[in-house]
């Protein structure tokens, strides 16, 4: 995310946005066609219109947990177009009120049904797709916080240590409470998650060292093939 430098740029996709956007959307079609025989042996596919195809391609995920890579690939277009408005903030302000609207749809969705006006919004939203988890609402927030962290003062280790604890502490009692209230449609966003990812940004960026493909490599295939150990214990149970 931070490569998407904010501040004035070319017109078209920077070539960084580019090459990520293309290596995500290979990785989204392979693991994609890997869940199709899962897919169709749990009838996922039978009489599926070609616009639902088409949602479940670009906003909710071909696979209940791929929603992750259409919602990095739309987030990081989305973001890198935000990010050319003028002013330093704007684009944080459109991600900000986007990732607001997501989140009445998803975990606070009962404060967001207490609203007679958002109401019609949301019944509309949720004919076209299943959750806001995605890359018009989730993402585009999260990629800026990146892109920020490149002109943001970075707090000093310890306060970054301290910040990260404590909004990982809100960020359960919020779970907690919004559970208790019967609040969530979903459990994908929450108010505190967003201090809890800068604070975590922000720890993990003045580490330098060499990369290392072969962790990456791992994690990787650890998102990819958790599913898959899930599909092969239940069928040999």
């Amino acid at each position: 995310a931070g490569r998407i430098a904010p501040g004035p740029r070319p017109a078209g996709l920077s070539p960084a946005v580019r090459r990520f956007c293309a290596k995500t959307g290979a990785l989204y079609a392979a693991a994609t066609l890997l869940y199709l025989p899962v897919s169709l042996y749990g009838g996922k596919l039978n009489g599926l219109s070609f616009g639902a195809l088409a949602r479940d391609i670009v906003l909710d995920g071909t696979f209940y947990h791929l929603w992750y890579l259409p919602a990095a690939i739309l987030g990081a277009l989305l973001a890198d177009g935000l990010l050319r408005l003028p002013g330093r903030w704007t684009a944080g302000c459109v991600c900000a009120a986007l990732y607001g609207l997501g989140l009445l749809g998803d975990s606070w969705y009962g404060g967001g049904q207490a609203l007679p006006a958002l109401r019609p919004f949301f019944r509309a939203l949720f004919l076209h797709m299943d959750y806001t988890r995605n890359g018009l609402f989730f993402a585009p927030l999260f990629l800026w916080l990146g892109a920020a962290l490149r002109e943001l003062p970075r707090p000093r280790p310890r306060a970054c240590l301290a910040g990260l604890a404590g909004s990982l502490a809100l960020l359960l009692a919020e779970a907690f409470g919004l559970r208790a209230l019967g609040w969530p449609r979903h459990d994908s966003m929450y108010l505190a998650l967003v201090p809890c990812a800068y604070f975590l940004f922000a720890c993990l960026t003045p580490p330098r060292g060499a990369a290392t493909p072969f962790l990456r490599a791992c994690s990787l295939l650890v998102y990819v093939l958790h599913p898959m150990a899930i599909v092969l214990v239940r069928g040999a149970a």
